[in-house]
């Protein structure tokens, strides 16, 4: 900016609106980003195998298996514990 130069072609973005979110954990900080995500026009699938159909309904957020979440997602979030199940995903 100083040298009087604006690059925007460096700096152009990717538009989410109408991507797909995968979201892997739904408890507190799942929500927020499902919710946020959900706020900017996204679909938001999710995997927690502690969050039933119903709950997750009532968030705006379909439920799916992993794998299934994997093939769908334009974009994808982490919000798990690091435990032996989890590592490596």
């Amino acid at each position: 900016m100083k040298a009087g130069k604006w690059e925007k072609n460096k700096f152009m973005g990717t538009e989410i609106t109408d991507k797909v979110l995968g979201v892997v954990g739904l408890g507190a900080i799942g929500k927020i980003v499902a919710d946020r995500a959900l706020g900017l026009k996204m679909d938001v699938v999710a995997f927690d195998p502690y969050v039933s159909k119903e709950d997750a309904a009532l968030l705006g957020v379909e439920m799916a298996s992993l794998d299934e979440l994997y093939a769908r997602a334009d974009y994808i979030t982490f919000h798990t514990p690091l435990t032996p199940d989890t590592k490596g995903w």
